[in-house]
């Protein structure tokens, strides 16, 4: 059975008992211990040192890092007196946090909201009730803490919105981020009743429900939203949080309509999420998915829930169909020259508290004996590392030194399966429950048309469109071995993939629009997700300076053929182990392993090279298979395969 918000109407005559007079009785129970903060208050945290902080008395869910976070609880509490002395103590930025830990160090300026996410981070601290926290409430961080939200208060604007590159702008970004991170402090103050100055603490309850009921009520921020979906989903957790401590029949109405409307603008048919109006790995595998971390202890139980399950499968079959297992099951290589905006080539795993109702998410989980595993070895480094413990990360190049994140992890956001499950999750994955199969998924926004090839000897991921960002690269992107794993994988803003004249680029960094057949019958893509029929298929599409490329999917091999005035390059960004036997003869190059299972290459080209390693993805050499041609080219990629090696799942 489904459960409901209450009704307006019993909002209506509850709101006193059960929301204002709770949070007045909150209030009232704070007011007593509470004295205005000293001018000794304002003394510096001192350094922790890291030899005084017991590993041991951290749990493993406290040591391992959240997602989006690069560390844990021990860094986070080893660093905090940094983040807390850098709140300015006077004058016109009394409060804000005056040090380059979380944004880049042009955009660390007082006008930017986001640099203030991280009062999260001193919330955490004064209120965390645990053996390894000496600075629960500590008088000199709850100085800071006042102040860090009277400065937080002072950036909003009439509307209620937020800037964060420039002073009075209405950032998306910049509010919404905001209350997350804003719905997760006062959870923390309200929760612990926390001795903190009840007025402030009204003022800034109000403010949140009023930023809140203008962000959802912004049109223009829902028409941001389409393009970057990780912005937007902030709003719902945050909504979600006011909500279950302040019944407000307006925002819970603004919120039901926007979440309705969200849904076919926010996710794509073929099912990722959108962001710059394409799909991207990295910000759907982080920022997304801690605003749905953020908003599931709540939504779990309401009505609401089953539209938020109801993306995550479409997405995780999305998933599925472009993140192929390595033999040794410890990550997936990504189809990943389609991303927009980041560039992540593999996934070692997803931890999501949607895996436990939805089965295939498991696939991607860490397990539970892993989790202990990779907790127990965290211990080990930080021992390793004493008497300094892990050095705060101030290098230009991040801006990842004192994550908020790290101190987001709530309590029903954790969920991993045990070795039995996950087995029996990887096992429906597509490309191994199947060995025989052509799908095809397609978007309605852009010409975006993703094909997956599954034979006995290989899978192959096929991608066609018009690029949206500089760096996508389309055409073959993916191809993996049933025995060896990746084989191939076309690199994000690189020419290591597909053809090229005397231009800079690969013609793949250009459109790709693809015409296809099967079985020798044309096939016109259809939008959503689609099985083709049975047969070969066939996808041949225009090249940019003239010609076209016509790439054949066969039985047990990839034929392509490349018509292409003057002389051009065909390159195939191999993955070739580092003890691979290369051979090469007239028409024919391949590696092998020592079972002979590799690749093979024939072609009618009059000269081949293979370049030095450009990179390493999975532990395996990244290295371009270069084809010389002039006007034309054919050639094969077959797939040596002998009796199959079962993947560890």
């Amino acid at each position: 059975m489904s459960l409901t918000l209450p009704s307006p109407a019993a909002q209506t005559t509850r709101r006193v008992p059960c929301g204002t007079r709770r949070f007045f009785a909150v209030l009232l129970s704070m007011i007593a211990p509470v004295a205005p903060a000293a001018t000794a208050a304002w003394a510096p945290l001192p350094p922790t040192p890291a030899a005084s902080i017991d590993i041991d008395a951290f749990t493993d869910e406290e040591v391992l890092p959240g997602t989006n976070a690069v560390h844990g609880l021990p860094y986070a509490l080893l660093h905090l007196p940094v983040l807390a002395n850098a709140v300015v103590a006077e004058g016109p930025n009394r409060g804000f946090i005056d040090a380059r830990l979380w944004r880049w160090e042009k955009d660390n300026q007082p006008h930017n909201a986001r640099v203030m996410e991280n009062i999260v981070s001193l919330g955490f601290f004064y209120t965390a009730k645990r053996p390894w926290n000496p600075h629960r409430r500590s008088p000199a961080l709850r100085a800071r803490l006042e102040a860090a939200l009277e400065f937080w208060l002072g950036l909003r604007d009439a509307h209620g919105f937020f800037a964060e590159y420039r002073p009075g702008e209405r950032s998306l970004a910049a509010t919404a981020f905001g209350t997350k991170f804003m719905a997760r402090t006062l959870d923390l103050l309200l929760d612990d009743a926390a001795p903190i100055d009840p007025n402030l603490l009204t003022r800034v309850v109000a403010a949140q429900g009023e930023t809140l009921r203008a962000s959802l009520a912004r049109d223009a921020f829902l028409r941001d939203g389409r393009s970057v979906t990780n912005q937007y989903g902030n709003l719902w957790g945050a909504a979600l949080a006011h909500l279950a401590r302040h019944p407000d029949p307006a925002l819970e109405g603004l919120l039901r309509g926007r979440i309705a409307e969200a849904g076919p603008l926010f996710q794509s048919p073929a099912g990722y999420y959108y962001e710059a109006n394409g799909p991207d790995w990295a910000y759907t595998f982080d920022t997304h998915h801690t605003n749905l971390e953020h908003l599931w202890p709540r939504a779990r139980h309401l009505d609401l829930a089953a539209t938020f399950v109801a993306e995550e499968v479409r997405w995780t079959d999305w998933l599925a169909d472009n993140a192929v297992l390595e033999p040794d099951g410890s990550r997936f290589v990504l189809n990943r020259a389609i991303e927009t905006r980041r560039r992540q080539g593999e996934l070692a795993h997803l931890d999501s508290p949607f895996a436990e109702i939805v089965p295939l998410l498991r696939a991607f989980s860490r397990t539970q004996a892993e989790a202990a595993a990779e907790a127990a070895a965290l211990r080990a480094a930080w021992r390793a590392s004493l008497p300094e413990g892990p050095r705060l990360d101030l290098h230009p190049s991040t801006m990842n030194g004192y994550r908020p994140y790290m101190v987001m992890k709530e309590p029903g956001t954790v969920w991993r399966p045990d070795d039995a499950q996950r087995a029996a999750a990887r096992a429906t994955l597509p490309y191994l429950a199947r060995d025989r199969y052509t799908r095809q998924r397609a978007d309605d926004r852009h010409p975006f048309v993703f094909t997956y090839v599954r034979r006995p000897a290989y899978y192959a991921a096929f991608n066609a469109g018009r690029p949206l960002s500089a760096q996508q690269r389309l055409g073959l992107g993916l191809l993996w071995h049933p025995s060896l794993g990746s084989i191939l994988q076309t690199q994000t803003a690189s020419e290591s993939g597909g053809t090229r004249g005397t231009g800079r680029q690969v013609d793949e960094a250009s459109e790709v629009l693809a015409t296809y057949a099967v079985a020798g019958r044309p096939h016109s893509p259809a939008t959503g997700s689609h099985d083709l029929p049975t047969g070969d298929l066939v996808a041949t599409y225009p090249l940019k300076a003239g010609g076209e490329k016509r790439i054949h999917f066969g039985d047990t091999s990839i034929s392509v053929e490349v018509r292409r005035p003057g002389a051009f390059t065909e390159s195939l960004p191999l993955l070739v182990p580092a003890d691979a036997r290369i051979t090469s003869g007239p028409g024919a190059w391949q590696w092998t392993d020592a079972r002979g299972q590799g690749l093979r290459v024939t072609y009618d080209s009059a000269k081949i090279t293979l370049a030095a390693p450009e990179a390493t993805v999975a532990g395996k050499p990244l290295r371009p298979l270069v084809l010389h041609a002039k006007d034309r080219l054919s050639y094969q990629i077959t797939p040596l395969v002998a009796a199959p090696t079962p993947l560890r799942r």
